[in-house]
């Protein structure tokens, strides 16, 4: 194929996408805060060190596979498989320390991990079941996510 044949292929498929409407292109994944609800669930890099706000922080972002349940399917985005939520804790104050010791600790003892470097190492590619809150910070005007439960799917 010609340089010139290979121009005019290209344009011909444009050509043929811009024919299309909204509805012939799949919406891109987002990244959310789940609403209330359970949901099936890939940590696809499982759980990471990450600085937050300049301080020491733990996140995880998760993909979701499946929606469970929805807490108020009413009041409730349209959630796909595919989006992404991530889920943080700092690792500055006690209170965040604990979220994270409980959120982790099912992926620890599931992986019989030595410590949380290896728990948090190995987390990624598992599939996890969790129930979650989402709740509004007047303060802030933004939406925050709390995990509730984590089992191994």
């Amino acid at each position: 194929m010609t340089e010139a044949q290979a121009t005019a292929s290209t344009l011909a498929a444009l050509s043929s996408l811009l024919d299309g409407t909204l509805d012939d292109i799949e919406d891109l994944p987002g990244f959310i805060q789940l609403p209330t609800g359970a949901y099936k669930v890939k940590l696809a890099e499982g759980f990471r060190s990450k600085e937050i706000n300049g301080k020491p922080g733990v996140d995880l972002p998760m993909t979701v596979i499946e929606v469970i349940e929805l807490g108020n399917p009413e009041q409730a985005p349209e959630i796909k498989v595919g989006d992404v939520a991530t889920l943080s804790w700092m690792m500055d104050n006690d209170t965040g320390k604990g979220f994270f010791k409980e959120a982790i600790r099912p992926v620890y003892e599931f992986l019989k991990a030595k410590n949380y470097n290896e728990a948090m190492s190995n987390s990624k590619g598992l599939d996890v079941i969790i129930v979650v809150a989402r709740t509004h910070n007047k303060e802030k005007q933004r939406d925050f996510m709390q995990l509730k439960k984590l089992t191994i799917a």
